[in-house]
């Protein structure tokens, strides 16, 4: 069985996969999900994967991505998945530890997800890791969040608790940071914004709605 990775072993993964993606294949792309937000608010929870997202690509979807991802590194490898009628296999890089680290690959358009585009300019680095820029990174958290808690699925429900508890943490780091909803606007598309705003809605009917509040949400 794999063994669960080490934060050392996360990091490292992010940053050759994103290495790859930015240097060897020329695309935008930056960390989000549970490694981000270790990134961003430096919680003890170590995350058992990386999600990275791959933006200004209209022509590759995340199949494609991950092909050549492979065709550079040969650490990182594909795997079916179990689910029969799935159309996509799973990325993975292999560890000298004997470890495997999974890769998510999302790109703007081709998932189900809300995911924003994302300027080159906006996008923050922790130990030479592009990551997620706060604000989205934490709507993109309330987003996941309202679909574990809405599913059917016994293990996305499961995930709640942490789901909260990473939530909990970024709305801690961006009110230290001062950060606003009006001074977003600009960054990002009103469809993505407009998304969180109803989702951050759900989410405050549990609570939080002082720090939601001081970073200009409507209560």
């Amino acid at each position: 069985m794999n063994s669960a990775p080490t934060l050392d072993e996360i990091l490292v993964v992010a940053r050759r996969a994103t290495h790859i993606l930015q240097t060897d294949l020329r695309m935008s792309c930056c960390v989000f999900g549970g490694a981000a937000v270790h990134m961003w608010a430096e919680i003890y929870r170590i995350p058992g994967d990386v999600d990275i997202v791959v933006m200004n690509n209209s022509y590759h979807g995340p199949e494609d991505v991950k092909e050549l991802i492979v065709r550079r590194d040969r650490r990182f490898y594909l795997v079916n998945s179990t689910n029969p009628s799935a159309t996509y296999r799973i990325l993975w890089y292999h560890l000298p530890s004997g470890r495997s680290v999974k890769v998510d690959i999302l790109v703007p358009g081709f998932d189900n997800l809300d995911l924003p585009q994302i300027d080159d300019g906006l996008i923050a680095y922790w130990e030479n890791v592009p990551v997620m820029p706060l604000f989205p990174l934490l709507l993109m958290k309330v987003q996941g969040w309202w679909h574990h808690r809405t599913s059917n699925r016994r293990d996305f429900k499961a995930k709640e608790g942490a789901d909260i508890e990473d939530i909990a943490a970024l709305l801690r780091v961006a009110q230290d940071r001062g950060e606003h909803l009006t001074h977003e606007r600009g960054n990002w598309d009103q469809k993505f914004l407009d998304n969180g705003e109803f989702h951050v809605q759900k989410f405050m009917r549990i609570g939080y709605r002082d720090a939601w509040r001081a970073l200009g949400f409507r209560v």
